[in-house]
């Protein structure tokens, strides 16, 4: 028959990684920066022109800014993306328009929706190999809304990397 004493140490050795870790963890994660790749408010695309910038909701750092190549007639409107797909379905809402292209952009390619499984990988990497030269640049996502057949979106992809 166990005593109790037997069964409350038995307890304390299960516990006890659990009791320790966990305060541990918090106090790392607390201890480091969240993870956002902050965009400046107003931004370039090599290659294409500004057309304007405005906010794109009362709260957050949701900010549009819209471009048009100059020897094309279409138009682009680029939204950083923050933490996750959070923001991606705010241009589909502001333009709610059947004739425009919507995606978002990351690592240089184009997806239909947010690739969240590759971020969070991304956002492993990063975080895991952070200061090493291996460790990659931090890669910020963008949601986009495209008019026309210039096919910016693709342009924007290859030249957003260089800001």
């Amino acid at each position: 028959m166990k005593t109790p004493q037997l069964t409350f140490s038995l307890l304390l050795i299960i516990l006890f990684p659990a009791l320790t870790l966990a305060p541990a963890t918090r106090l790392y994660k607390a201890s480091q920066r969240p993870h956002t790749v902050v965009a400046p408010v107003t931004f370039n695309v090599p290659g294409l022109n500004q057309v304007g910038s405005f906010a794109a909701a009362n709260q957050g750092p949701y900010r549009v800014t819209s471009f048009r190549h100059p020897n094309c007639r279409g138009t682009i409107a680029l939204l950083p993306l923050y933490r996750n797909a959070e923001g991606s379905a705010v241009l589909t809402r502001l333009f709610d328009n059947p004739e425009l292209r919507y995606g978002i952009i990351f690592s240089d390619e184009i997806y239909a929706e947010f690739p969240q499984l590759l971020y969070t990988l991304t956002i492993f990497q990063e975080r895991a190999f952070q200061g090493l030269p291996f460790g990659g640049e931090k890669k910020q996502p963008y949601a986009f809304a495209e008019q026309g057949d210039c096919a910016l979106a693709e342009h924007a992809a290859l030249r957003l990397r260089e800001i």
